[in-house]
């Protein structure tokens, strides 16, 4: 049987001396898992009155803990809390590319729990 060989994504223009991203993988996890969870932000936006629904579908949420766990994964990093040392140079990046500055909603989206 074959298994799925996924690899994980490195955003090479974002590493010095033209971006803030260093060449750990837990600080390209980082910036990705920024990416899946503002989007999720702009899109589900602070409540339920900023999404329109048809009629049939459902409300949509955020999942900042089930994108923090997948980006884990995807990464293969040991633990949940693996990315949290990242967030100044992601905020860094974000700047310089003139992306949304990343949110405390997020970046404080989970417990770490015990693995």
């Amino acid at each position: 049987m074959k298994h799925l060989l996924f690899t994980p994504m490195i955003f090479k223009d974002y590493l010095p001396p033209q971006g803030f991203l260093p060449q750990d993988p837990a600080a390209h996890a980082c910036f990705y898992f920024y990416m899946l969870a503002e989007k999720a932000r702009e899109t589900v936006g602070e409540s339920t009155e900023d999404q329109r629904i048809l009629e049939g579908e459902q409300w949509m949420t955020k999942q900042y803990n089930n994108q923090r766990r997948a980006v884990t994964m995807l990464y293969d990093l040991e633990n949940l809390g693996a990315i949290d040392a990242f967030w100044p140079a992601v905020k860094l990046q974000a700047k310089l590319l003139g992306l949304p500055e990343p949110k405390q909603e997020y970046m404080r989206a989970l417990q770490h729990e015990a693995e």
